[in-house]
């Protein structure tokens, strides 16, 4: 009789753990000034992935015991569903029936929730490539229902970067908010875009339907659509997304609508946005912000992004003080190991020197032609585009990738991979 080898299930579970814990570290990478496309592969991926084959090598009975009642846990956080879900995918000798046990279990979320958002990360990011043609046959399958299983296969599709073809016209003309933001993010992918369905959506009275809908005809190159985003970035009396808007017009190459963002300074949406657009009127408006108490990071960040200064450079930069927590937002002893002392992206930047980086771009500007957009120290080009993308911190990746579109580059999905993103431009 062949003997059954149990795994040693503390082991096991410990690989669960930092899984888990990486899986949060990786995802939230994606948005902080401290890595680049390189270094997240090298360091944070590296050791997700090591844990991630430490449970697939402990099979299915790991999958059974750790990662399905992880999932049919409504209180899972986004970290837990995605390596859980993960493992079960890329575990199972045919994912059909692991893509159905996830829709169910999506079928039982609030859309939004981390349960939720970890489950369409593990459809997103798993390696089966069967998973599409499943997916796909999920829409056929959802012709008359909404809700978060719809909401997540078309989340998942789009960012695998997959044209749904045919069936996409009819999810633009669907009910659900949710499903509707997701199938005008998964039209950017479509050979054939069904305008007409597309189009009204940009006046959606959700924001985040009109959001994807804009964001998907900018990057088509639908007329129409950027007077639609100057509005929502000038003019709108109320606008949940108005960094986003202000950072398409940066990512545009209208001189009329960078200099309108410039005006906006001190704006911390403003001076995000400023970054993108490459001018050297953004950068000498910037010098009078760099000792700002509030948003003086930001200005050298934008200053850094157009010009090309090293981060590294002690002379320029300085690391920014340890945010003081008063006795009320202290956590309670019961409630420590609960709390998570998450910072704010912008609170990880580096504050500039700026008496020194002024002295420095004093000797420099006669360098920078004021007429010339410029990333990285270079002139924007496809080159400078490229090396950019490489090198700039992956807070700044995802706008980039935009701007790369506009100017007819392939779209790229940043919250994929980074192995994967690497090999892709390798191609």
């Amino acid at each position: 009789m062949p003997r059954t080898i149990e795994p040693f299930w503390p082991i096991v579970e410990r690989h669960f753990e930092e899984a888990e814990f990486l899986a949060e570290v990786w995802r939230d990478a994606l948005d902080e000034p401290d890595h680049t496309i390189t270094s997240l592969a090298e360091d944070v991926e590296a050791r997700l992935f090591a844990h991630l084959d430490g449970l697939l090598i402990a099979g299915a009975a790991a999958v059974d015991r750790l990662c399905w009642p992880a999932l049919d846990n409504p209180d899972a956080d986004t970290s837990v569903a995605s390596s859980a879900g993960l493992v079960a995918l890329d575990g199972a000798t045919s994912p059909q029936a692991v893509v159905d046990r996830l829709l169910d279990c999506l079928d039982r979320c609030e859309w939004g929730d981390e349960r939720s958002t970890g489950i369409v990360d593990a459809l997103a990011l798993s390696s089966r490539a069967e998973i599409v043609a499943v997916l796909l046959d999920q829409l056929d399958q959802l012709e008359h229902g909404d809700g978060p299983r719809l909401a997540g296969v078309i989340t998942a599709l789009d960012r695998r970067c997959v044209d749904p073809g045919r069936r996409l016209a009819p999810l633009l003309q669907r009910d659900d908010a949710s499903v509707l933001a997701a199938a005008a993010s998964l039209a950017r992918h479509a050979a054939s875009l069904p305008v007409d369905e597309l189009v009204p959506l940009a006046e959606h009275a959700n924001q985040a339907v009109a959001v994807a809908a804009i964001e998907t005809g900018l990057l088509r190159g639908l007329t129409g659509a950027w007077p639609v985003a100057r509005y929502w970035a000038f003019d709108a009396a109320q606008c949940s997304f108005r960094a986003r808007a202000l950072t398409w017009l940066g990512l545009g190459d209208d001189a009329g609508d960078h200099q309108r963002i410039i005006e906006a300074f001190p704006n911390p949406d403003a001076l995000w946005a400023a970054g993108f657009c490459g001018r050297i009127a953004a950068v000498e408006a910037a010098q009078d912000l760099l000792d700002h108490p509030a948003v003086g990071a930001l200005a050298g960040e934008l200053v850094a992004s157009i010009i090309g200064l090293d981060t590294d450079d002690e002379a320029l930069w300085r690391s920014q003080p340890a945010p003081l927590l008063n006795d009320a937002e202290l956590p309670s002893l019961a409630e420590d190991l609960d709390v998570s002392p998450l910072l704010l992206p912008e609170q990880l930047l580096p504050l500039p020197m700026a008496e020194n980086m002024r002295a420095w771009w004093m000797q420099q500007r006669a360098h920078f032609d004021p007429g010339t957009r410029w990333l990285g120290g270079r002139a924007l080009d496809d080159e400078s585009l490229a090396r950019a993308l490489l090198e700039q911190p992956l807070r700044r990746r995802h706008a980039l990738t935009l701007l790369a579109r506009l100017r007819g580059r392939p779209l790229l999905a940043t919250r994929d991979w980074a192995v994967k993103q690497l090999a892709q431009r390798a191609g």
